[in-house]
């Protein structure tokens, strides 16, 4: 993560701006690794070899077009695109009109 959340901050945003960005695996896993500490299950899901990797490139650029990449390909990258923490601080943050960095402060500080 290249920033400390803060109340004002969207690492959500900045998440998915340098995933886009990835056009190797070794890429995309740096960004997934420095993300870890907020988006661990996007981590979990990376791509282990190129073969699958091409398939995620493939799907992501589907989904990029607005056409649904498939189910099979949804169960397997999905929380790459969108990891779980990441999709519900931003429905709250949208919800509240409130910063995302403020809703996963919060979010963290109210779980044991």
């Amino acid at each position: 993560m290249r920033t400390e959340v803060t109340y004002v901050s969207d690492q959500a945003a900045d998440y998915v701006s340098e995933m886009r960005k990835c056009k190797t695996l070794s890429e995309l896993r740096a960004v997934l690794e420095d993300y870890a500490p907020l988006f661990p299950d996007a981590l979990a899901a990376c791509p282990k070899d190129e073969a699958e990797f091409a398939e995620f490139v493939k799907g992501r650029e589907e989904e990029r077009r607005g056409v649904f990449a498939g189910e099979t390909w949804a169960d397997r990258f999905i929380a790459i695109l969108m990891p779980m923490d990441a999709l519900e601080c931003s429905i709250i943050a949208d919800r509240m009109h409130v910063p995302w960095g403020l809703v996963y402060l919060r979010r963290k500080e109210s779980q044991p």
